[in-house]
């Protein structure tokens, strides 16, 4: 704190928006406009893993099965959280329930106590004519265990996954604001959400100076603050609210302004000597 010169601290929680959601909202910020505050950093901040790992609108892929013709069908599943083996019986009758051609689908899981675990589903189809394809976006790709935009297709009436599954929706979260700007970005923290959910991912800042932010403006009264993954996505926090503590300051420029006069110095200095060394 002692870079700072003057600082104004915010304890904000999203209920107490005037717009938006608990994940995406507006609120005001009075700002003292006299101390012309260029920096900020949020020092703690609280955000509950209260998202689900299947979200509304990003939970289908698409089940391809050709018998004259390709026909593709939309795999839908029910929002909300899964274990690995609720996980593979919903998408098993998924499967079946959705098969264009009454195919019959089996998704499995190695058996750990009877062989090695390699985190990856099997699919086996049964009563087929050709083989069908499981086709993915960047919506359920990981839970799946594909690669994103992919397409893959059943060799011998089985598939196994590609890459190990993921059952963990995020990795990290991050708060953005149109309050900072860091030259490429507008994100104010960031936090690992390794922590169980429907509990509360925690942050708090390690750093103050590292942390810092530059403030794009001072001249308004109402900023908007959104917690997204690290695609961008907004994230739904299904009525949870988001709180942090976010600290405005003007950066004291004293050392700075020492360093920089030491610099001239210094450079002037070796002038001189360099001069003298020319005269000789």
């Amino acid at each position: 704190m002692s870079s700072m010169t003057a600082n104004q601290t915010f304890y904000i929680n999203s209920r107490e928006r005037i717009s938006g959601s608990d994940s995406n909202f507006s609120i005001r910020l009075p700002l003292n406009s006299h101390e012309r505050y260029d920096k900020c950093v949020v020092t703690t901040m609280a955000v509950p893993k209260s998202y689900y790992l299947i979200q509304a609108g990003y939970n289908t892929f698409t089940l391809r099965e050709e018998v004259k013709i390709p026909v593709d069908a939309t795999i839908t599943i029910p929002i909300g959280n899964y274990s690995r083996r609720s996980f593979q019986s919903v998408v098993q009758g998924l499967l079946n329930s959705g098969s264009p051609s009454g195919w019959t689908y089996t998704v499995s899981y190695p058996n750990s106590a009877i062989e090695a675990d390699t985190g990856k589903f099997t699919y086996t189809v049964s009563n087929n004519t050709t083989q069908p394809l499981i086709i993915c976006t960047v919506n359920v790709f990981e839970c799946l265990g594909f690669e994103p935009n992919s397409i893959n297709t059943f060799v011998g009436n089985t598939l196994t996954s590609t890459n190990m599954i993921k059952l963990q929706l995020e990795d990290t979260v991050f708060l953005h604001s149109d309050i900072c700007s860091t030259g490429h970005d507008n994100i104010l923290a960031g936090a690992y959400s390794a922590v169980p959910d429907m509990s509360v991912i925690s942050y708090v800042c390690p750093d103050i100076e590292a942390c810092t932010k530059s403030i794009t403006t001072v001249n308004s009264n109402v900023y908007n603050f959104s917690i997204t993954n690290e695609d961008g996505r907004v994230l739904d926090l299904n009525g949870r609210n988001v709180v942090f503590t976010l600290v405005t300051y003007r950066k004291d420029k004293t050392m700075q302004l020492v360093r920089e006069a030491i610099r001239l110095s210094t450079m002037e200095k070796d002038l001189q000597n360099f001069n003298s060394s020319e005269q000789v």
